[in-house]
């Protein structure tokens, strides 16, 4: 995603067949990430992307959609539970090196 002269890259999202081993990745996709710049949030650079994310999986014929949070990233929830995705009960952690990162996995249908 660029700003809006064009020039400057504010954020990306990456999909792909989901690598979770309680999930078919013939049938759900995964956000690997999504991301976008601090200082350009709030423009709708987010929502184009994950709507963008949606439907290129949707393309590629699943008809489900995972990604995994921090619970940290508050902004990146709301963004998700606006979109209709919600948290499937499903957590992990993360061993950073420098502490434990605790992430949730959301959800949705996307056919």
């Amino acid at each position: 995603m660029f700003d809006g002269g064009g020039d400057r890259v504010v954020g990306f999202a990456a999909v792909g067949p989901t690598e979770d081993e309680d999930n078919n990745p013939q049938v759900t996709g995964s956000l690997v990430t999504l991301v976008v710049d601090p200082d350009h949030r709030g423009a709708g650079h987010g929502s184009r992307l994950l709507s963008a994310a949606v439907d290129t999986m949707r393309a590629n014929l699943f008809s489900v959609a995972t990604t995994w949070v921090t619970e940290l990233d508050t902004a990146l929830q709301e963004l998700l539970a606006d979109a209709g995705w919600a948290p499937d009960g499903v957590h992990r952690a993360i061993d950073t090196g420098a502490g434990t990162i605790t992430e949730a996995r959301f959800h949705t249908r996307v056919t």
